[in-house]
């Protein structure tokens, strides 16, 4: 769910700033039922959220990046 979280907030986070939060509450909410539920264990949740951080992360900056490049091509047509 950080992935999901991280994607969101980077190509969404100016335009949209409102999703921001729910956004992150859906995101630790879900953490802390797997948490409560016994499904996870602490350890696993934070490794979750770094790895879920970083790959949403990458995502989104390459996803910004791409949608920059085809903006810049537009101009030149």
């Amino acid at each position: 769910t950080f992935s999901v979280v991280f994607f969101l907030v980077i190509l969404l986070g100016r335009k949209y700033w409102y999703v921001t939060i729910p956004a992150i509450l859906w995101s630790l909410l879900t953490s802390y039922t797997r948490i409560y539920l016994g499904v996870h264990y602490p350890g696993d949740i934070l490794a979750g959220w770094i790895a879920g951080g970083l790959v949403g992360f990458l995502f989104g900056k390459s996803a910004q990046w791409t949608v920059n490049r085809i903006n810049q091509r537009k101009q030149y047509l």
